[in-house]
């Protein structure tokens, strides 16, 4: 690894911006003209642990996952096994949507571009973390509701990308777990890097998640996310992030070997999706023209160049993975708290720096839209109190809100009472629990034991004849922006 004189500030810049956004940990590494120029960890693994971080530190990459899946895809096709276009159904003929129309036209394309109709994480509460295989949530893709037309705009799902997973397992024989380690890992020595959370275990050197509870980062458990798979499960470093980049940025070569052909990795970076650029980002960055998704990347212009990147999100980490083709320059970003914008502003950072151009404050930017976004999500749970209708009284007693209920697309929840309060639990997230206090009329405020539920409102609906009918569940938009109405299928549960 060779010094750059580019980016020798690093060193100072990234410990003082980790202490603005109070990151525990975080690893860098640039690629530059096929070589790792930068490299190197940054605070430690775990709050009040002594553990340190450095390049070899394994983090989740979360949605970084994707562009894993979409290339394996490629690989598929390179080899004649599959075409983009081939519709889903050829390969997977039980597989439905719910619109019939969409379920006979969409193709393995579709499923990558985020183009299916699906709202952004619609659905995603029937799937994250929870205990369901990857067939079972194929299964329920059925259930979810399009909120758009098909292939008419931008959707961010994950279940697609499962489905897509899906696909590589029934064309190559192999699982979507050994297919990404046999035809990526192995050959780019990614030797630490990883599918599940289930090889983690007994490894050293593992930065552990944090997330904001209760104002106070938090260390959190990793949760098992083996059931978004090719959407989201891939745990890597710094380092061996790299070697993904670097052969992303040499056409596909590795050594002396054509691991993907070139054609096959520009084909993912062509623009397939439009993307409406929010407001904060035309804001922060005057000059961008476009934002769209291509096939498990998310890709824009900057200062001329075309960006390829994506981020990730899963409890408690943040990555964040960008390549510059046309200068052969790629940057990972890792990091071990949830939320953080630092990602973004260390690689506008990096990028300037190879561009020379004029520099700018990204850090600060990015901090003062944070506090921004704060700001709103602070009036709006100012709202939510200021709508709270005082002093009144619930329609029936709590044992007739106890009791069985079912959504279709979730599946079963259930409502106990539990030392004289009501408490939610859901069937397939059996780890976590919302317990219910009075709001108002018959709405209760559920208050969840994940932090990254954080908490809702959760109306009851009562029939005709004064008995509840069914409850609505609506998480944080970040999550699932979706309403589930689960109806009452069976009597009161009293502890």
């Amino acid at each position: 690894m060779q010094n750059n004189s580019k980016i020798q500030d690093l060193d100072a810049y990234i410990p003082k911006a980790m202490e603005d956004w109070e990151i525990p940990g975080l690893a860098i590494a640039v690629v530059k003209d096929d070589e790792i120029v930068f490299g190197k960890g940054f605070g430690v693994c775990e709050l009040g642990e002594p553990e340190t971080v450095n390049e070899h530190t394994i983090f989740a990459i979360a949605s970084n996952t994707k562009a894993f899946t979409s290339t394996a895809m490629g690989l598929l096709v390179q080899e004649g096994k599959l075409d983009w276009d081939d519709l889903v159904i050829e390969h997977l003929p039980g597989f439905r949507m719910y619109d019939p129309y969409v379920t006979n036209e969409i193709t393995i394309r579709d499923l990558l571009c985020h183009r299916s109709g699906l709202q952004t994480g619609g659905g995603d509460l029937a799937i994250y973390g929870s205990n369901r295989s990857r067939e079972e949530v194929i299964h329920i893709a059925r259930y979810i509701k399009p909120t758009s037309s098909f292939r008419s705009s931008y959707g961010y799902t994950d279940s697609m990308f499962i489905v897509a997973g899906q696909i590589i397992a029934t064309v190559s024989g192999s699982s979507w777990d050994a297919f990404i380690k046999h035809r990526f890992l192995e050959p780019l020595s990614m030797t630490r890097s990883n599918t599940s959370i289930k090889e983690l275990m007994g490894d050293g050197n593992i930065a552990i998640p944090h997330q904001m509870v209760q104002d106070k980062i938090t260390p959190l458990p990793y949760r098992n996310v083996d059931s978004l798979g090719p959407s989201a499960s891939i745990n890597s470093t710094a380092w061996d992030m790299a070697q993904w980049l670097r052969c992303q940025l040499n056409n596909g070569e590795v050594g002396e070997n054509q691991l993907i052909d070139k054609d096959i990795l520009e084909e993912t970076r062509i623009p397939h999706t439009p993307i409406q650029i929010p407001p904060f980002i035309k804001k922060i960055i005057p000059n961008i023209h476009f934002i769209s998704y291509g096939l498990g990347w998310v890709l824009l212009d900057y200062h001329g160049r075309l960006v390829v990147r994506h981020t990730g999100g899963v409890d408690g980490m943040c990555s964040m993975v960008t390549l510059l083709p046309e200068e052969k320059l790629g940057i990972v970003v890792l990091s071990n708290k949830l939320p953080n914008r630092f990602v973004f502003a260390l690689s506008h950072h990096v990028m300037d720096s190879y561009l020379d151009t004029s520099p700018r404050d990204w850090n600060r930017l990015f901090l003062d839209l944070d506090s921004e976004l704060a700001t709103q999500e602070a009036a709006r749970k100012q709202r939510e109190k200021e709508d709270q209708v005082k002093d009144t009284q619930l329609s029936l007693s709590l044992q007739e809100y106890a009791g069985v209920y079912k959504d279709q697309l979730y599946g079963d929840a259930t409502i106990e009472i539990q030392d004289g309060q009501l408490v939610l639990l859901l069937s397939a997230h059996p780890n976590i629990s919302g317990y219910l206090e009075h709001w108002h009329y018959d709405t209760f405020m559920c208050q969840w034991t994940d932090p990254m539920f954080d908490q809702n409102l959760l109306p009851f609906i009562l029939d005709g004849q004064g008995k509840v009918e069914k409850f609505r569940l609506k998480v944080r938009d970040v999550l699932d922006p979706l309403e589930y109405e689960f109806y009452r299928v069976s009597g009161d549960t009293t502890i």
